[in-house]
């Protein structure tokens, strides 16, 4: 579960939260990407100026934001009393937040506009290499911000997604919360308490845009998430979890005795009756419109999907151009598949054969013990690296949202403890795809990724900007290098099948979204694409996937075009180096920019390329 999906649930609807770096990541000996103009030596005052003020102006953006956003500052920040960027955490308020109104949201459009005037005011040329890379990155943001903010847009966010939405999300937030401190317990409490309100302005929302004929969601499903809730009270994990953390808060016996009491009466109080609320809204509105189709249905729902494959891909490439693309990149893995199976005879039946699937690792602890004993031959070191994995809880429904396991992302000021929690349905440990899971979501996926970023970046902002595209790109681009380091218990051509594989199952997923959400696609057409690629797909199955995709639009776009994408930039690295080609030195450039939108990140591996020897 990444930043972004994140901020974009809990922050304003239409506001995705910004998040900016004094300055980038640490880099190579040339810098971050960019250039720098040269000045005359009168104009050297001048371009020093311009670089402090862009250094206060994302201090301030910064600031504001965690000061607005009491969740992501929950999220990004253990110690907030004694933190280093001037926040005030009494500024904060114990909230899920709002911006449900038409109010907030022209407020939202006034905000952004500002800041992407504001930003304008700054001279890139005079900025440093680094700076140039955050600047970018800010107008990316602002851009998709500030389009989304339009008027025409205003009820196209889809709270009630069943795989993405209210019912899903907000119990996975309260299962993986953390309580630090006595000042936690206060606010875990007040936050518990506060779900009746904003769910009361959700509904209100939700209104108007089945209203305008704007709906999307199951309501079945969301029945059924409300009811599970209900049904358990206060025999919850997820209340568990959150009462088992106090013995370690150094309070008195009699203060965990309160503290449990008062967080239970807040869970089964208000947090329950929230749930009971929304279901019976939903039993309300459930004969009123819900559209059977996806947002290419809608007036203006091309134009907002393409928005959303923008913020979840890390690109502006558009919708067609990306199905272009990915479908560019399908060819070349067919070439790839079949020029594999027919470098052994033998091979085919032998991948088709599940038995063979088998690694030999009994937990997934040792899978991460056993990565993290290879990767350092492959990525630069990073310190004092802890880690961890545990078992989801059931509530979370993770197998409902097709989400094998997540990662947790660490505070910017908690050192270097890395956490990810499996579904309790994942996959058998022994198989290769449970490796790869680990591997993504661990080594030398996101739990080395944010090491990595948090070691060589000398700002929180940028370690927060959390572009999805490069974010899960990465950890797909990890993943798959992963399995090299399983050449002594498989055969290379079967540990290729499975890789290229996977890849092309990603491809075919994110060109069915386009499909749906921006070219039209019924379910018809998504059994029928899938027939015309060899699959031999049931019906049933096809309306299931048609449904996912116009309920959870843009899902695969992070992880399908972002690994792609930079699967690219190494091909064209390996290419044009050959034999000074250095995995080492190419992963090294790869990450320096820290996770900001893709092109950014190309500029550094073309950096790379044209001078590896900074690198080495």
């Amino acid at each position: 579960m990444d930043k972004n999906t994140l901020k974009r649930f809990f922050a304003a609807v239409l506001a995705l939260a910004l998040a900016f770096s004094l300055s980038a990541c640490g880099a190579g000996p040339q810098g971050s990407g960019g250039s720098t103009v040269v000045r005359p030596a009168q104009d050297l005052r001048e371009a020093e100026e311009m670089r402090e003020a862009f250094d206060e102006f994302q201090l301030r953006v910064f600031t504001e934001y965690i000061e607005s956003d009491y969740t992501a500052a929950h999220i990004y920040f253990k110690d907030l009393e004694n933190n280093a960027y001037g926040i005030d955490p009494d500024s904060i308020e114990v909230s899920f937040g709002g911006g449900f109104t038409e109010e907030e949201m022209r407020e939202s459009e006034d905000y952004y506009r500002d800041l992407g005037e504001e930003l304008k005011g700054f001279d890139r040329d005079l900025l440093t290499a680094r700076q140039q890379d955050i600047y970018d990155a800010m107008e990316d943001e602002i851009g998709y911000s500030l389009a989304m903010s339009e008027e025409r847009f205003d009820y196209y966010a889809q709270l009630l997604s069943p795989v993405s939405g209210l019912t899903k999300n907000i119990p996975s937030l309260f299962t993986g919360w953390d309580l630090r401190n006595e000042r936690d317990a206060e606010d875990v409490i007040t936050l518990l308490g506060d779900l009746p309100r904003y769910f009361d302005e959700a509904e209100g929302y939700i209104s108007e845009q089945q209203e305008r004929q704007l709906l999307i969601t199951d309501f079945d499903a969301i029945i059924t998430d409300c009811s599970d809730i209900i049904e358990k009270g206060g025999d919850s994990s997820v209340l568990r979890a959150l009462i088992e953390q106090l013995p370690d808060l150094g309070l008195t016996d009699e203060q965990i005795a309160d503290y449990t009491a008062r967080i239970t009466e807040a869970y089964t109080g208000p947090y329950i009756s929230a749930f009971e609320d929304l279901k019976a809204f939903i039993e309300e509105i459930r004969n009123g419109f819900n559209s059977t189709g996806s947002y290419a249905d809608f007036p203006d729902g091309t134009e907002y999907y393409e928005l959303i494959l923008w913020s979840s891909s890390g690109s502006d490439m558009g919708a067609e151009a990306m199905y272009d693309y990915m479908e560019g990149r399908s060819d070349l893995k067919t070439d790839l598949l079949y020029k594999t199976i027919y470098s052994d005879s033998t091979l085919l039946d032998e991948y088709l054969d599940e038995s063979n699937d088998d690694t030999g690792f009994a937990d997934y602890n040792e899978i991460l013990n056993f990565i993290f004993s290879k990767m350092y031959e492959d990525y630069d070191e990073v310190r004092d690296l802890e880690y961890n994995v545990e078992i989801a809880s059931p509530e979370e429904k993770l197998s409902e949202r097709n989400v094998l396991a997540y990662f947790l992302i660490p505070p910017v000021d908690a050192g270097h403890l890395q956490q990810m929690r499996v579904s309790p349905d994942a996959q058998d440990v022994q198989t290769l795809t449970a490796f790869g899971t680990i591997a993504h979501e661990g080594f030398p996926g996101h739990m080395y990724q944010y090491a990595y970023i948090y070691d060589n970046c000398d700002s929180p902002y940028i370690m927060t900007l959390g572009s999805d595209g490069f974010v899960e790109g990465y950890a797909m681009y990890a993943e798959y290098n992963a399995f090299d380091y399983l050449e002594d218990r498989f055969k290379r051509g079967y540990l290729d099948l499975h890789v290229v594989d996977s890849q092309m199952s990603y491809i075919d997923s994110l060109l069915t979204d386009i499909g749906v959400n921006y070219y039209g696609w019924t379910a018809e057409d998504v059994l029928d694409f899938f027939t015309e690629m060899g699959y031999d797909l049931p019906t049933e199955t096809a309306q299931e996937m048609y449904d996912d995709f116009r309920y959870d639009p843009a899902a695969y776009a992070p992880y399908a075009f972002g690994y792609e994408y930079i699967a690219e930039m190494r091909e064209n690295a390996e290419e044009e180096l050959g034999s000074r080609f250095s995995s080492k030195a190419f992963n090294r450039a790869l990450l320096e920019a820290g996770p900001v939108p893709l092109d950014i990140v190309k500029r550094h591996t073309e950096q790379y390329i044209d001078d590896p020897a900074s690198y080495e």
